[in-house]
C-alpha cells in the first residue's frame, strides 16, 4: 500500500508540473471503454485492465476531436482531461448513440479530411476546418453534425498538415453540414496516402482501407 500511495503522489506531481511548464510536448495515455468509462495516466504506457480504445496524448493545450460514424464531431478542450486525477476512473467519456471511429488531438484548429461512404458504395470526401465545430467543455457529447445527408456513414477522419496537397482543395468546404464532393478517380491514390497510416482510428475498415482502397 505504501508503494501505491507513493506512485499516486508521483503521478499527481508529474501532472501538475506538466500543466505549468508551458510546453506542448506533453505525453500521456488515455484509455476508454465503449461504455464511456475512461482514465488517463502520465506517460505512454500499458495497463493490466483491458480497454477498447487507447490513445497517446500529444498536447496539453488545444482540443480533443471525437469522430462518430453518424457524421458528428465533438471538440473538447485538452484542459478538461488535464483537470482529472491521473489513474482515477471516470464515466461518460463517449457519446454512445453512434460508434466512435476517430480520436485525435490538435494544438489549434486545423483542417480535417473526412471520407464518407454511401449505401450505393459511392464515396465523398470533405475537408472542414475545426473552427466551424462548436466546443464542448466535457467528454460524452453528441458533438456537431458535420455531414448532412442520408444513407451514409463516416469511414475515416484525418487531421491534415498545413502543407497538404493543393489537389485536395477540391474537397474543402466552409460549411459544417456540406455533403462534400464525390471522390475523383484521379485522387484515389492521393487520398489513400492521406488516410494512411491509420493510427487514431477505430473504424472497422482501419486494417483494409489502404490495401483495398475502398473505391
Amino acid at each position: 500500500m505504501k508503494n501505491n500511495s507513493s506512485n499516486s503522489d508521483k503521478l499527481k506531481n508529474d501532472i501538475h508540473s506538466a500543466k505549468n511548464d508551458g510546453n506542448i510536448d506533453y505525453f500521456g495515455t488515455l484509455f476508454i471503454q465503449k461504455d464511456g468509462t475512461y482514465k488517463y495516466l502520465i506517460g505512454v504506457q500499458d495497463i493490466q485492465e483491458k480497454y477498447d480504445y487507447q490513445y497517446k496524448l500529444k498536447y496539453k493545450q488545444g482540443y480533443f476531436l471525437f469522430g462518430y460514424e453518424n457524421g458528428r464531431l465533438d471538440k473538447v478542450p485538452a484542459s478538461y482531461l488535464l483537470s482529472k486525477t491521473p489513474g482515477r476512473t471516470y464515466s461518460n467519456g463517449l457519446n454512445r448513440i453512434s460508434k466512435l471511429i476517430f480520436l485525435d488531438s490538435i494544438p489549434d484548429d486545423a483542417d480535417i479530411f473526412i471520407l464518407i461512404q454511401y449505401e450505393n458504395r459511392r464515396y465523398r470526401g470533405k475537408i472542414l476546418n475545426t473552427k466551424l465545430v462548436g466546443t464542448h467543455q466535457s467528454f460524452g457529447n453528441q458533438g456537431n453534425q458535420i455531414i448532412s445527408d442520408n444513407d451514409f456513414k463516416i469511414l475515416q477522419c484525418k487531421v491534415l498538415n498545413d502543407n497538404y496537397p493543393s489537389e485536395l482543395k477540391y474537397y474543402y468546404f466552409n460549411s459544417r453540414q456540406a455533403k462534400g464532393n464525390y471522390v475523383r478517380k484521379k485522387d484515389y491514390n492521393l487520398i489513400n496516402k492521406i488516410i494512411s497510416p491509420l493510427e487514431n482510428t477505430f473504424s472497422d475498415y482501419s486494417a483494409t482501407i489502404y490495401q483495398n482502397k475502398l473505391f
